[in-house]
């Protein structure tokens, strides 16, 4: 009998280092899982974070280009309008320069008509 409680006494001992041992494992575990969850955290808010600033990039590029945007109409609406006015003082020129050349012909024509006119 003497025999089985120190059988039984080392069976309790042996499973006392056991739970001890598991329980250190468990601990050690819980602490493993909790830095984890930690560390999970802080990218999340990292990610977060980035994408923020991300998103205020796009937003003041959006607005770059939208302000480019209405520049580049305005400057093709100010060219085309350039256009126009060139267009118009072109025909005016050749109209001027029509006209003028008329104006010779008619002064030439007076004049040789004066000239005839005088000579007789």
């Amino acid at each position: 009998m003497s025999r089985n409680i120190a059988e039984l006494s080392e069976t309790v001992k042996q499973q006392y280092e056991d739970l001890n041992l598991l329980k250190n494992e468990l601990e050690t575990e819980k602490s493993r899982l909790k830095s984890a969850e930690n560390q999970t955290e802080s990218i999340r808010t990292e990610g977060a974070q980035r994408e923020s600033l991300l998103q205020l990039a796009i937003d003041d590029r959006d607005h770059q280009i939208g302000e480019q945007t209405a520049r580049y109409k305005s400057v093709c609406l100010a060219r085309e309008d350039e256009q126009a006015t060139i267009t118009l003082l072109r025909e005016n020129l050749s109209d001027a320069a029509a006209e003028k050349e008329k104006t010779e012909e008619q002064i030439k024509t007076d004049r040789e008509s004066f000239r005839t006119s005088l000579d007789t």
